[in-house]
């Protein structure tokens, strides 16, 4: 029975679309935990201290190690869900078809 058929495709694609925005959200929390260790901000402080043009303090390049990483956790996260929506919508389109 085709009813049957098509309803074990939907199930079987709405359980893919759901893990595959689950392990977006996690990618995306784990990009967050890296950007905020201590670890991180101190080696992009290090680097940006190492290439300033001006003398910097400590203080200074870890201020402006912060900023850094906390736009680079931004510009990843949204590539990250932006990435999971396109394969989400991919999925959702293909089984749409499905009932046509």
């Amino acid at each position: 029975n085709y009813v049957g058929i098509y309803a074990n495709v939907d199930a079987a694609f709405g359980a893919m679309t759901g893990t595959i925005e689950g392990a977006g959200e996690n990618l995306g929390r784990h990009i967050e935990d890296f950007y905020s260790s201590d670890k991180t901000v101190k080696s992009i402080a290090k680097e940006i201290k190492d290439n300033s043009s001006r003398r910097m303090t400590n203080k200074q390049a870890t201020s402006e190690a912060k900023k850094v990483a906390e736009d680079a956790k931004k510009k990843e996260k949204n590539l990250v869900e932006e990435s999971a929506n396109i394969i989400t919508y991919t999925w959702n389109f293909y089984y749409n078809l499905q009932d046509e």
